[in-house]
């Protein structure tokens, strides 16, 4: 007597999580997961690169651990509540890396389900904006001024002078 039991889709489940774990491992953004009260999981090497903290000192931390004072207190919260309500939420955010610096991050979380439909962990994929937006100011500026002598060039002169002629024709018509 005997039984038997046919593996082959539980081998090809453990497969795909193997190759999962591996692309979330190798990934240039930041993945961590966080348990419903908002305590770190577990995160990939990048977003312990981002973040400056090891595996060991992020477990079991809240998340408010890289809350940046560029933001309120209630903008946390507010950002908290939304996942609690909608179960996700995109958008810039500051955080505080481990040496107290500031970095600009543009981050998405989402919930994860259990396989009964449940709530289980959310997930955040976290990529480092800083530089960009530094690139983007520097762009900016560099329309409107003379990069030699910093003074205004034409384009900011033809804007400004525009606002001032819709501003003044404004008056007139009220």
């Amino acid at each position: 007597a005997g039984t038997f039991r046919v593996i082959e889709r539980e081998r090809a489940d453990d497969a795909q999580r193997r190759i999962s774990a591996e692309v979330i491992r190798h990934m240039l953004e930041g993945v961590s997961i966080t348990d419903l009260d908002f305590h770190f999981v577990s995160a990939n090497p990048a977003f312990l690169r981002l973040t400056g903290y090891t595996a060991e000192e992020l477990a079991g931390q809240p998340t408010n651990l890289l809350d940046s004072s560029r933001h309120t207190v209630s903008f946390y919260a507010d950002v908290r509540g939304e996942l609690q309500v909608r179960g996700h939420w995109s958008g810039e955010m500051w955080q505080r890396r481990r040496s107290g610096d500031d970095f600009l991050a543009w981050l998405q979380i989402a919930e994860v389900l259990s396989p009964e439909g449940a709530r289980s962990h959310f997930v955040a994929v976290l990529a480092d904006i800083t530089d960009r937006k530094r690139a983007e100011q520097r762009l900016r500026y560099l329309a409107h001024y003379d990069p030699l002598t910093s003074l205004p060039n034409r384009a900011l002169l033809r804007q400004r002078l525009r606002q001032r002629i819709d501003s003044v024709g404004c008056r007139r018509c009220r």
